[in-house]
């Protein structure tokens, strides 16, 4: 990996790339050393925009042993020393003495990290200045720069780096934006035994699938037996969060040959890129209320903005494959009332041409256990 590295720096030379980045000090930010590589990242410039994300996280981490050490030095005074474990007592002595830095170092504290972390406690407060050493987010764009010129065992380490300092994120969910980066990489790479762990993964965080298994046979109950309008009308889950995991999930297994398990993803896709797409309607269309899917989908089809979401995120492609799980697991009627919707709205020839030839004479596809 490392000779990868190496060979990856002297093309960015070779390439012209490679513009040195400024060299900051411990006054500047790391944050925003951060933000100014992602600018130049965007921009193409990967060389100059790697030197910054590592600038950032080598700052980050010299920032906080300063914050550290510094906390240290207030702690071993003898009368801080007799005040024990107890923070709340060190932020009275450091406010009565009018300390400065002990200040700056409170405050920092207090801004990035919860109460219920701190635990009013000398000691957790330590170990969450160490923890702020680590700059997961530096780490992740580190790994997209080695992603996007190829160097895809590099970005992994990177990602995986960055996944596994995860509590020091300042948005805890960007830990699945990371993982949805570690999925990227594993499809590019054929590796699907990876590819599926991290899915599920980012599931484990998915209250409705992981903890309540009432509300996911309810669930599944009321699509196959009541059908789509009760279902739509009785449930709404707009966490965006998850909705890939469970498509990219259902793809998968239904390829595999999974069919009931390809079922369960899908039904939870389709009902949060419905929500969604119901309350994008609200917003978009005045007065709008839900009455019937058919009435919604015809509605979607005049809104642009809706219609680039509907391509984006694979909406017409995972009403083709949920309806095809559906089939295969036996709900027949079901699948044939999807494919008939997909071939009369789809703005997407192929699945409008899939669903037409399913709804003639329906199939299910052959298993491929390497899918793509």
């Amino acid at each position: 990996m490392r000779h990868g590295g190496a060979f990856f720096l002297i093309g960015m030379v070779l390439l012209g790339w490679l513009v040195p980045a400024r060299a900051f000090t411990l006054e500047d930010p790391p944050w925003l050393v951060l933000e100014k590589g992602k600018q130049l990242f965007r921009k193409g410039e990967y060389g100059t925009a790697l030197g910054y994300f590592e600038q950032a996280r080598d700052l980050q981490k010299k920032r906080y042993e300063r914050f550290r050490e510094d906390f240290i030095t207030i702690l071993s005074v003898a009368e801080v020393r007799r005040l024990g474990d107890s923070l709340p007592d060190v932020e009275r002595y450091i406010s009565e003495k009018n300390l400065q830095r002990g200040k700056e170092i409170i405050q920092e504290l207090q801004y990035r990290a919860s109460s219920e972390r701190l635990k009013n406690s000398v000691q957790q407060a330590l170990e969450i200045l160490k923890e702020l050493q680590q700059y997961p987010e530096a780490e992740y764009w580190i790994g997209e720069v080695y992603r996007v010129t190829g160097e895809t065992a590099i970005a992994l380490m990177q990602y995986k780096k960055a996944y596994e300092q995860r509590s020091a994120l300042q948005e805890p969910d960007f830990a699945l934006h990371i993982l949805y980066a570690m999925v990227d990489v594993y499809k590019a790479r054929g590796e699907y035994i990876e590819y599926e762990k991290t899915l599920l993964a980012v599931l484990e965080n998915d209250p409705w699938w992981i903890k309540d298994t009432f509300i996911k046979k309810a669930m599944q109950r009321t699509l196959f037996q009541e059908g789509i309008e009760k279902f739509l009308t009785i449930y709404r889950y707009d966490k965006a969060l998850f909705e890939k995991a469970h498509r990219y999930l259902g793809f998968y297994y239904y390829q595999t040959g999974r069919y009931e398990r390809a079922a369960e993803h899908f039904i939870f896709s389709f009902l949060i890129q419905n929500t969604l797409l119901i309350e994008e309607l609200k917003r978009q269309v005045f007065e709008y209320t839900y009455t019937t899917y058919p009435d919604m989908l015809g509605r979607l089809m005049k809104v642009p903005t809706i219609l680039e979401y509907v391509k984006t995120e694979e909406y017409f492609k995972m009403l083709y494959y949920g309806a095809a799980s559906f089939y295969a697991v036996g709900e027949r009627f079901l699948a044939q009332k999807i494919w008939g919707y997909v071939a009369t709205y789809s703005a997407e020839q192929e699945w409008k041409s899939r669903s037409s030839r399913q709804l003639q004479k329906p199939f299910i596809e052959p298993v491929n256990d390497k899918p793509w």
